[in-house]
C-alpha cells in the first residue's frame, strides 16, 4: 500500500505539466478578441482557468490515504512480532 501510495502521488506530480499545457490553451480561445478588457473580465478567466486545472488533476489525497494505511498496517504487524 505503500508502494501504491507513493505511485499515485508520483503520477499526479508527472501528470500536471501535460494538464497544464492541455488546459491553458483551450481557456485562450474562450476569451473574446478585443483591445481593452475590465477587471471583472480578467478576473473571470483567471478563475476559469483554475476551475479548469483543479478538474482534471488527480487527487494526491487518494495516495496519502493509501500510504498512511500502508504504514498503519506494518506498524501493527511489526507490534505483533514483538509480543
Amino acid at each position: 500500500m505503500l508502494v501504491l501510495g507513493f505511485i499515485w502521488i508520483c503520477f499526479g506530480q508527472v501528470a500536471i505539466y501535460p494538464i497544464a499545457h492541455a488546459v491553458v490553451p483551450a481557456n485562450y480561445e474562450k476569451i473574446p478578441k478585443q483591445d481593452s478588457y475590465k477587471l471583472e473580465d480578467v478576473q473571470k478567466a483567471i478563475r476559469d482557468v483554475i476551475f479548469d486545472f483543479i478538474q482534471h488533476v488527480p487527487s494526491f489525497y487518494i495516495g496519502a490515504f493509501l500510504m498512511l494505511a500502508g504504514g498503519v498496517v506494518l506498524d501493527r504487524a511489526g507490534r505483533r512480532k514483538l509480543v
